[in-house]
């Protein structure tokens, strides 16, 4: 029973998955935290709808499960341009990413909506989309590899500069100590030889 299912379950499962990666690789927690509080609402859904196609309508879970991946799409692909305009970088990787997998997930959806036909592109739209997707995130995970490792040198790179500062105060604060502690022993011994000599006299 489950392994006639197996198609949609995936799907189902690529929206929990898919969600809580672009959360991640975005970084919607900083960025969008209005549109991060929804987030959670998707994966009880996805839940909500799993129990109803594998324990109870089967159709209306199957409708249910097309909604809401459809609904995921449009989410995602808004999430992206938002987090675009908010400056963020790694956004212009997932865009361009996942528009191919968000296209393909709308010809899916229209394909067992009726509204386009049946046909090889369509029946596997969501998988080309995926795979395209997949190429297209590595390189997006790389930039995020390198972006990290320069911010990670500059920020060891200004902890040293910030090491030599502290240094060379500690260095100078040192000499003015020195002088004054010098000046100090001056003083006194001065003050001791005249003490001397008033004594003597």
């Amino acid at each position: 029973r489950i392994a006639s299912r197996i198609s949609m379950i995936g799907a189902l499962l690529a929206v929990v998955f898919g969600m809580e990666f672009s959360r991640r690789f975005i970084g919607t927690k900083q960025l969008l935290p209005r549109m991060h509080r929804f987030i959670p609402i998707f994966y009880i859904l996805v839940s909500i709808i799993l129990g109803i196609y594998l324990f109870g309508d089967p159709w209306t879970g199957y409708n249910m499960a097309q909604a809401i991946c459809g609904v995921t799409a449009i989410f995602l692909l808004v999430m992206s341009i938002l987090a675009i305009r908010r400056g963020s970088r790694q956004a212009r990787f997932f865009l361009l990413a996942w528009t191919f997998f968000l296209v393909g997930v709308v010809l899916f959806v229209l394909k067992d909506a009726g509204v386009l036909p049946f046909s090889g592109l369509t029946h596997y739209a969501m998988t080309i989309g995926s795979a395209i997707e997949g190429v297209l995130l590595s390189f997006g995970l790389a930039d995020r590899i390198n972006v990290l490792r320069k911010e990670k040198e500059q920020s060891q790179a200004e902890a040293l500069d910030m090491a030599r500062e502290n240094e060379r105060l500690i260095r100078e604060q040192n000499a003015v100590l020195e002088q004054k502690v010098n000046q100090r022993t001056h003083d006194l011994q001065e003050s001791n030889d005249t003490l001397k000599r008033t004594q003597t006299q």
